[in-house]
């Protein structure tokens, strides 16, 4: 498990999965981005809160907890 961790800089299924549909495609960006193994390649806090202001899920309306069905 460690050595994975180490050598591996790729995104775990569920971000993977959220990558995939073009409803989730930005938070899933940004999730993968603060997942990134180099600090230098990962998203600042600042970046972070300016994406997330910016981010339109189209779930304004819904009953929490959103599902997002696989």
């Amino acid at each position: 498990m460690i050595t994975q961790h180490v050598s591996h800089d790729g995104n775990p299924e569920a971000v993977k999965t959220l990558l995939e549909r073009p409803e989730t495609r930005k938070l899933g960006a940004l999730i993968a981005r603060c997942l990134r193994r180099d600090p230098n390649d990962r998203i600042t806090i600042r970046q972070a809160r300016q994406f997330l202001l910016n981010l339109s899920l189209g779930v304004e309306n819904q009953r929490w907890p959103v599902r997002i069905a696989s």
